[in-house]
């Protein structure tokens, strides 16, 4: 069996940052990932992680350069992300995993925010071409949240595939709307302490 889980965030090294405090925090990460493993090893269980907008991009882009195979990406410990445009089945599930986060235009957003954009719409657009889901697992729901009136490439492509059910985190707080299709489910933060969990049994689980 396997858990999904809404994003990867190794410590990765920050401009200005004190080099013992960041040997604290790597040393205090490969204790967290070692942790979570031996959990994971107890459970029966492989973690699948969808990237969000506080992860270390580098890492899991040399990680996912060392995977020859398409699919989900091992880091160890238990633990395999989803690179963005991943298809895969959960059960008779189709599914689809988009990670990342845009950020929102600002009055002054310069060159790198429309080339950033721009390349965003054409991933958006390949992925069009791959048939409809069932569930799509992602970071960031763009504007989905505003239901009928949601615009942008990621709402275009979610009215393409038609997913029956979007799960997301990024916003910090739980949200859940079964008005759709699609319906929502935003998943909160455990950090903030609002949080919501989805149980998926992909032994039992044929249709939603």
């Amino acid at each position: 069996k396997a858990n999904l889980a809404g994003s990867f965030c190794p410590h990765r090294q920050q401009r200005g940052l004190d080099p013992r405090r960041s040997a604290a925090q790597l040393s205090e990460g490969r204790r967290f990932l070692r942790s979570a493993g031996a959990l994971l090893r107890r459970a029966g269980l492989e973690l699948l992680l969808v990237d969000g907008n506080h992860d270390d991009a580098e890492g899991l882009a040399r990680a996912r350069a060392d995977t020859h195979a398409p699919g989900p990406v091992p880091l160890g410990f238990r633990l395999h992300h989803l690179p963005a445009g991943t298809r895969f089945r959960f059960g008779r599930l189709r599914c689809l995993a988009y990670g990342g986060a845009f950020p929102v235009r600002s009055p002054r957003a310069g060159r790198d925010w429309y080339r950033a954009a721009a390349r965003e719409r054409a991933a958006l657009k390949r992925l069009t071409g791959g048939g409809a889901i069932d569930l799509l697992f992602c970071h960031d729901p763009r504007t989905l949240e505003q239901g009928a009136q949601a615009r942008g490439s990621f709402a275009a492509l979610v009215a393409k595939l038609r997913p029956a059910l979007v799960l997301y985190a990024h916003q910090h707080r739980p949200h859940v709307n079964a008005a759709g299709p699609p319906a929502l489910v935003g998943l909160g933060s455990f950090k903030d302490g609002q949080s919501s969990a989805v149980v998926l049994d992909s032994a039992e689980t044929g249709r939603l």
